[in-house]
């Protein structure tokens, strides 16, 4: 990502090469283009820092390359790989939450513009408007009145929801918080005061992402899902979703994912953030959840390793996705080859299409969202994606469906300098526009 790096690599319009998954072809030379791959990686290791990145791209509907850079555990010194298991992409897992809600609205169990009370057998309302009914389209669309920003994104709350060990499952945590009956109820905590689905009017949100958005909404819809099947979260999404499009090394719990293979996020101590973010870090020490001795990575950078942490809480839908870049890529590609992949049918085309319909303009961010997945409007009305960060992630995945083309960035250190995450996303954009199938 240095200047002579980015020159070369966005002039490289005839080159050729190959990645760990497939062959990339841009023209002749098949060495120069994974040496600019590279390139772009490790410089990027550096700068951002991050004491790891995984990385893949999907051209024509299929990953064509995929790799992974800097360390799967820097003490041990343990390579990263394309198939190195991240213990959380952030809320970059609520996709997979809003998959299955829409599996089960196609499937006519859950209806999109219905009272989600019917569905748990209890009364659920904004108690500051009691008269309108919250539905999976406002879940969808983060126009429900939830409010997560108050209930969970203090330092403390969110270092717990993170890495806290609870006893309390998906189910149990949104009945003693989220329900009027529970015994941690607090409506000015669950709710904003907006009537649900008036867009006009939603909160804005403290973080700028979007008015309205909040984790509680894909919490929420797991618990429908739970509700409508009959089984556990976890367990419908190995069975509808994972399992389906062969999606190995992913699940939510850790504990049944390969120990091998589960890289140590870190965050690094001299990232260029904000200074407001330290009370995170400071909040992740002040609970054991961070260590307070820093290792040196082979550039000599000092990182923070986090500990004891699950990485799996009753939050999880919303945030705590244990997958590798390899294995999202299929779920990537199920929304580019009209919801199929791997000859076995995730969602329907018409519904992949409603997914990426227009449903809301965010009037303050300029934000857009279909039903889950945000609209990357300044790339054009075709692109679609979903960030996401936490202790030891910062994740984006973006895709085209008309192009058929996309790509996963995971990055290994929460903290960064986002304006040169924004560079870096925006070199592997213009690479990915000169990439053959």
């Amino acid at each position: 990502m240095n200047n002579i790096s980015r020159r070369t690599l966005l002039k490289a319009t005839a080159i050729a090469g190959a990645g760990a998954t497939g062959a990339i072809v841009l023209g002749g030379n098949p060495k120069t283009n994974q040496e600019l791959l590279d390139t772009l990686f490790n410089d990027a290791l550096t700068e951002l820092p991050a004491a790891s990145i995984g990385a893949a791209i999907i051209k024509g509907g299929e990953l064509v390359w995929s790799k992974g850079y800097g360390y799967q555990d820097i003490e041990t010194r343990t390579q990263m790989n394309a198939d190195s298991i991240w213990q959380t992409i952030g809320s970059v897992s609520k996709l997979v939450a809003w998959t299955a809600l829409m599996q089960l609205v196609e499937k006519q169990r859950i209806e999109l513009h219905g009272d989600i009370s019917r569905y748990c057998g209890v009364q659920i309302r904004n108690p500051y408007h009691p008269d309108t009914a919250i539905t999976p389209y406002h879940l969808l669309t983060h126009s429900s009145s939830f409010s997560s920003r108050k209930l969970m994104s203090a330092p403390d709350t969110m270092a717990d929801l993170f890495c806290k060990s609870y006893t309390t499952n998906l189910k149990q945590w949104v009945q003693e918080n989220v329900l009027e009956a529970g015994v941690s109820y607090s409506p000015e905590l669950v709710f904003d005061n907006y009537r649900p689905g008036d867009f006009d009017n939603i909160k804005n949100d403290p973080l700028g992402v979007l008015s309205g958005y909040s984790s509680i909404n894909s919490v929420m819809a797991a618990y429908l899902v739970e509700c409508v099947s009959g089984i556990p979260f976890e367990q419908y999404c190995e069975e509808e979703i994972f399992g389906r499009i062969g999606m190995d090394n992913t699940a939510w719990s850790k504990e049944i994912l390969d120990k091998s293979l589960l890289i140590t996020p870190y965050e690094a101590t001299k990232s260029q953030r904000a200074p407001i973010m330290a009370v995170y870090t400071k909040a992740m020490q002040d609970k054991g959840y961070l260590s307070t001795g820093e290792v040196k990575s082979v550039d000599g950078r000092g990182y923070l390793s986090v500990q004891s942490c699950d990485y799996f809480s009753p939050f999880y839908p919303s945030a705590l996705l244990g997958t590798t870049v390899n294995s999202f890529a299929k779920f990537l590609a199920a929304f580019l080859n009209t919801g199929k992949d791997n000859h076995s049918q995730l969602l329907k085309p018409e519904t992949v299409n409603q997914i990426f319909t227009l449903q809301r303009k965010d009037s303050v961010t300029g934000s857009g969202i279909g039903l889950g997945w945000f609209q990357c409007s300044d790339r054009g009305p075709s692109v679609w994606g979903h960030d996401g960060g936490g202790p030891g992630i910062l994740a984006t995945v973006e895709i085209d469906k008309d192009k058929g083309d996309g790509f996963i960035l995971f990055v290994n250190n929460f903290f960064v300098n986002y304006k040169k995450v924004l560079r870096l996303t925006g070199d592997i954009r213009k690479l990915i526009e000169h990439i053959d199938r």
